[in-house]
């Protein structure tokens, strides 16, 4: 039996409006799912306006739920969109920012927790995360 996930996309603070909620059926561990995350769209800057470099930008909380989509969904079934206020799974992704996207622009940041919110397991940038290492954590 595969580990479901719901990755939430939040258009601000964690607090904030859920925007996008993507359900993924199976390999929602952090060392999969959460690695995608980080690779999808670690490192790259929340602007409001385009401008740049196009591989270096999300164009707000909007554009980066597109280009995250975009990312995971390559064949039919595993990744599915949900309502934004869907209950949780086994492992739950949450993605927002913290300040202003015109002043700086901020990294996005990344909060995992485990059955609907019961465990928070790690909260960080998303170009920090490292999947492998948590779940090594998780063991001990």
């Amino acid at each position: 039996m595969g580990t479901r996930s719901v990755t939430y996309i939040h258009n601000g603070n964690r607090s904030a409006e859920t925007i996008c909620a993507i359900y993924r059926q199976m390999d929602g561990y952090p060392s999969a799912m959460g690695n995608e995350l980080s690779e999808a769209l670690g490192g790259k800057k929340l602007i409001n306006g385009i401008s740049g470099d196009y591989n270096s930008i999300m164009n707000g909380m909007g554009c980066a739920a597109a280009q995250l989509v975009a990312k995971l969904k390559t064949v039919p079934g595993s990744i599915y969109l949900q309502h934004p206020d869907c209950d949780g799974e086994d492992c739950n992704y949450h993605i927002y920012y913290d300040g202003d996207v015109y002043n700086p622009a901020p990294d996005a940041r990344l909060s995992i927790d485990f059955l609907s919110g019961d465990c928070l397991i790690w909260s960080g940038l998303l170009s920090d995360f490292d999947g492998e290492l948590i779940e090594a954590t998780m063991d001990e």
